[in-house]
């Protein structure tokens, strides 16, 4: 359940286990819509009514309301080698912190144009406990934030605080990961300790590895990229990031039929507005307005000095 009350003047927030409302039709809905991988594929069933989850052997549990986000079971590569690198499960991270990570996904892909590496997420975003009251413990889902790092540059835009209600979304399936990657990590019936470790960022001598990658970023967001144009991306391209696919993003063709694609429907620009503004906390017209355009096969990016 979700709460925030006061209890001796002392704030209390709680995002616990809940019996889950996923029903087998709005899987089914996901799976039209190719959101989410067909039932004999990575074998999903709904919860019964109980609670907390009880995963038979070899499954994992994953939420609905993440699927909105950009990611499908099990998750790109990058997904889960994030995942893995700071220790995380599903279960651990909220709505925003999947959006966070699906946006650096896009801009990796979709404007430098190459695999994300975890080496240079890490240096663009750190983790942040979220606890049920000061120095209190790890709430039980959600108990860590993927947060940009104040200090850094990165177009990010405003995401609600405290999302409500996803904690009742979700659901079993397999973990399909192929093998020698990082799997989808399962269950854990503990909530996440306050001693959990927190990812470092880059030294300075690792991140002149990344000197190129830097000064792509301050060229584009010179040049107006902001954190909007990386969901209006994916959106209207309907590209998850986080699953798995044939390619990169920006090898996208624009056809409707391109391989990329979870879905053979155009969105209009109003649904696509619609959408970004159900995900982030940023005025309507804001949402409505792409600032620099995604590079693809058919809008090559321009030439960047490196400097």
């Amino acid at each position: 359940m979700f709460q925030i009350f006061l209890v001796m003047a002392k704030q209390v927030y709680e995002c616990n286990w809940a019996p889950s409302r996923v029903t087998e039709e709005q899987l089914n809905n996901l799976v039209k819509t190719g959101a989410l991988a067909k039932k004999d594929v990575i074998h999903w069933r709904v919860p019964g009514p109980e609670n907390p989850p009880t995963p038979k052997d070899g499954e994992v549990v994953v939420f609905a309301d993440h699927l909105g986000r950009g990611f499908s079971p099990p998750g790109s590569k990058k997904f889960r080698d994030v995942l893995a690198n700071f220790q995380l499960r599903p279960q651990d991270i909220g709505p925003n912190s999947v959006t966070n990570i699906c946006h650096f996904q896009v801009f990796c892909e979709v404007y430098l144009q190459e695999e994300p590496t975890v080496e240079l997420f890490r240096d663009f975003f750190h983790l942040n406990r979220r606890t049920e009251f000061s120095d209190g413990p790890n709430t039980e889902l959600g108990g860590m934030a993927v947060q940009k790092r104040k200090e850094v540059t990165f177009p990010h835009p405003k995401l609600h605080s405290h999302p409500k209600e996803w904690n009742q979304t979700w659901f079993y399936c397999r973990n399909t990961a192929p093998d020698g990657e990082n799997p989808l990590p399962g269950y854990r019936p503990e909530r996440l300790s306050n001693t959990h470790p927190f990812p470092q960022r880059l030294t300075a001598r690792e991140r002149a590895n990344y000197a190129p990658q830097l000064s792509k970023l301050r060229a584009f967001m010179a040049n107006g990229l902001t954190g909007v144009d990386l969901a209006r991306c994916w959106i209207s391209w309907s590209i998850l990031p986080l699953s798995r696919r044939s390619g990169l993003m920006c090898e996208y063709t624009g056809s409707l039929k391109d391989a990329q694609r979870h879905i053979d429907i155009q969105l209009t620009d109003a649904e696509v507005t619609e959408a970004v503004k159900k995900m982030l906390n940023e005025p309507e017209a804001v949402c409505a307005q792409t600032e620099l355009l995604p590079f693809c096969t058919f809008n090559k990016p321009p030439a960047v000095r490196i400097i």
